[in-house]
């Protein structure tokens, strides 16, 4: 597998902050929890417009709005937003469909996970990965900057499995 779809990860973190901002991945990922608990604070493809997505990004897309200091007066299409949260347990194994928003919390101080697909954060470079080894040679660049992307199904949803 491709450096870039695969992210360990395996350390103490705080507890009273998220270990990722909210943002969304163009591919469809999995995350094994192995050691610690972690929760995911979610959000369907299609409330894309009640999270205030950045319209430029690169591998992944951040959002302006932050559930963990929701700022209602800047942002107020978040109240009507509607959040799952799940709590993975280690040995439970999730997969998030391309598209889906999500905030990541560790609730325990020593945490250990691995992850696949996704695209985002901390996965490394794009070069190596076929589609964006392509995109390079047709357009000069990678990344998805400026460029109108459809992710996900909304009626897909995460599925985690033990």
């Amino acid at each position: 597998m491709h450096s870039h779809l695969q992210n360990r990860s395996l350390g103490a973190v705080p507890t009273h902050i998220p270990t990722s901002s909210l943002h969304r991945d163009p591919l469809t990922g999995f995350l094994l929890q192995v050691i610690g608990r972690k929760r995911l604070d979610l959000y369907s493809a299609d409330q894309a417009e009640l999270i205030y997505p950045m319209k430029s990004y690169n591998l992944y897309q951040p959002c302006w709005f932050k559930p963990e200091a929701p700022n209602y007066d800047l942002y107020p299409k978040a109240r009507d937003a509607k959040c799952i949260s799940v709590t993975l347990e280690p040995g439970q194994l999730m997969l998030q469909p391309a598209g889906w928003f999500h905030q990541v919390h560790a609730l325990d101080d020593l945490f250990g996970a691995v992850s696949f697909g996704g695209g985002g954060g901390g996965g490394g470079s794009a070069l190596g990965c076929p589609a964006r080894e392509q995109e390079r040679r047709v357009t000069g660049k990678t990344g998805m900057a400026n460029k109108p992307v459809t992710f996900g199904a909304p009626n897909v949803a995460p599925t985690i499995t033990s």
